[in-house]
């Protein structure tokens, strides 16, 4: 049975110095770019990251995106988790989107994190709620905690034998 990740790890946090991914090939306005290809794809009806119960969509969080998330998976993310074959990565053109709230009751995002799988690469952007680009590429700190997931995504863990 796989092992489900509901949170993310405070070791994740700790643990900035694991490998790093290949560069991304990213346009001038990458940010911008990620967003309009994930709200183009659908993002709003993608998953939540599987858990052991049925817990609601947005969720209390720890660490830098905020106090509360909301984790959307891209569809081909969640078919290679439940899939039969184990994996050393996720799928080329998979993504994932977690907007950040301050409170569980609010409606607007303040954040939107975004990164998507091309080929063996990661391009990644932060937007604030109004999709106004923060960073782009490859920020340190994002690279910093997500490198101690596996292939990068904190919500799965790969698909093992």
């Amino acid at each position: 049975m796989r092992t489900l990740v509901v949170a993310a790890f405070a070791s994740g946090l700790a643990s900035g110095c694991l490998a790093r991914p290949p560069e991304a090939e990213v346009e001038d306005d990458a940010a911008t770019s990620l967003l309009r290809a994930v709200e183009e794809s659908g993002y709003f009806d993608w998953e939540a990251p599987p858990t052991a119960d049925d817990r609601p969509r947005r969720r209390m969080a720890t660490g830098p995106h905020g106090a509360w998330v909301e984790v959307y998976l891209h569809p081909t993310l969640i078919e290679a988790f439940f899939g039969d074959e184990p994996l050393e990565a996720w799928p080329d053109g998979v993504a994932a989107v977690c907007e950040s709230y301050p409170s569980e009751e609010a409606s607007d995002p303040l954040l939107l994190n975004v990164m998507l799988k091309d080929g063996d690469a990661w391009a990644w952007a932060q937007l604030d709620g109004q999709g106004r680009p923060l960073t782009t590429e490859r920020p340190d700190d994002c690279i910093g905690c997500h490198g101690a997931a596996d292939d990068f995504v904190f919500s799965l863990f790969l698909p093992t034998d």
